[in-house]
């Protein structure tokens, strides 16, 4: 029987379903094409209903149904297209808040490279905000590198200033001996070498000191056999650096000539020690030479001797022609004599 129907209610209602549709019932269980009473194509769908043991059939128009489904595919398009438009604006949007911290970001490097300062406003990001603070720390050790830059350019023409004047006196007081020419020509060049290593180790701590072991042992390499060496770590000024170098070449070279270095058993003890009972802190140094040739003190005074005497200021310096060999002392103010 039919039970309602969308047109024709009244006409219709109560009335017998058509044979056809009837077996439909029997044969369907969904939905499927098929006509109704007009002639006409619905949608049908069949379902049980078990309570009453009915069979209850449905159809629907074929063209309201796609009307129905064309409505929902419009709407769904228009749902897809205004997604679509929103994702954009909003993308565009977002693109415009970001790139403006990143365009910031972008004139910060410019900056960087000519090194002048820089200041970034935060932004909402923190992506922007690490490449910025990148940036500003990068900067922060580029100018502490220039500053250092600056720094050891300064103390090189400092230097370079210095250790020509030290030259310019290593050749006046050699070549004012009145010694044989060739004579002061070998001295010279072994004090310019002496010189030379005071630089080899200047140069590898930036100029800023030298280890004292070092610079003994650089002195004494070619007797290290004979040579003992006591004391704890050092770091000599780097103003006083050359000084001590010449230093000990004279000894070296006095040693060698004329001290317990000029025979085959002769040893040379090369001691220091920091005194910290004394107010300031004192420096010792002490040379001493054993087993050599017998040693008398000089019959003129040179620069060997005058550098020895007077080579570190503010210190006492004490020089023993002993017969069992020389003795040269050096006391300082630490303060004076280590790199501050």
């Amino acid at each position: 029987m039919i039970v309602a129907r969308s047109h024709d209610h009244e006409r219709l209602v109560g009335t017998p379903a058509p044979a056809d549709q009837l077996k439909e019932i029997q044969n369907h269980k969904r939905a499927y094409l098929s006509k109704n009473i007009d002639g006409g194509f619905v949608i049908a769908a069949n379902a049980a209903v078990p309570s009453a043991d009915w069979h209850v059939r449905v159809g629907v128009p074929l063209d309201e149904s796609q009307v129905s489904l064309n409505y929902s595919i419009s709407l769904l398009v228009t749902i897809a297209l205004s997604a679509t438009v929103l994702t954009m604006l909003l993308g565009a949007a977002f693109a415009a808040r970001i790139s403006r911290p990143l365009e910031l970001a972008a004139q910060m490097a410019q900056r960087l490279v000519r090194g002048e300062k820089l200041a970034a406003t935060p932004a909402a990001y923190k992506e922007a905000n690490a490449v910025v603070s990148a940036l500003q720390s990068t900067a922060s050790e580029l100018e502490t590198m220039r500053a250092r830059e600056r720094l050891i350019v300064s103390e090189s023409t400092h230097r370079v200033k210095n250790i020509l004047a030290v030259v310019q006196s290593l050749v006046q007081r050699t070549l004012s001996t009145g010694r044989p020419v060739h004579e002061a020509q070998e001295t010279l060049q072994q004090r310019l070498q002496a010189l030379a290593r005071a630089q080899e180790v200047l140069s590898s701590t930036d100029w800023q000191g030298g280890a004292l072991e070092a610079l003994v042992r650089a002195e004494l390499s070619a007797y290290r056999e004979r040579i003992h060496i006591e004391g704890p770590h050092v770091t000599i000024s780097g103003s006083l650096v050359q000084t001590f170098s010449l230093l000990l070449h004279e000894l070296a070279t006095n040693a060698a000539k004329y001290g317990a270095l000029a025979n085959e058993a002769g040893k040379v003890f090369v001691t220091w020690q920091i005194d910290h009972n004394t107010d300031p802190a004192q420096f010792k140094f002490r040379w001493r030479e054993m087993d050599g040739p017998p040693v008398e003190p000089p019959t003129r005074k040179g620069f060997g001797s005058a550098l020895l005497e007077s080579a570190i200021p503010t210190s006492t310096t004490r020089l023993v022609f002993d017969a069992g060999g020389l003795i040269f002392e050096l006391d300082a103010p630490l303060g004076k004599i280590v790199q501050s």
